[in-house]
């Protein structure tokens, strides 16, 4: 997508959605997502037979927290 690179700051599309620990659906949860707020792409996208995944830091009570997140939930 356009404007989504490392280091980028997107927003999230959506409610209720997670950071995976790993780049696939089943994977265990990282982190909540922040509803229509931003995280930071912190490195390269990552394709699989899942789709495309892209590395995300997110900001939590405890501190940053990296995850991973699939194309479709990121806008830049």
């Amino acid at each position: 997508a356009p404007g989504v690179a490392p280091g980028a700051v997107v927003r999230i599309a959506g409610t209720g959605l997670v950071a995976r620990t790993e780049p696939r659906p089943d994977a265990d949860i990282a982190a909540e997502l922040p509803d229509g707020g931003t995280v930071q792409i912190s490195g390269d996208a990552v394709a699989n037979d899942s789709g495309l995944w892209w590395p995300v830091e997110v900001q939590t009570d405890q501190g940053p927290v990296n995850g991973y997140v699939p194309q479709s939930w990121v806008q830049p």
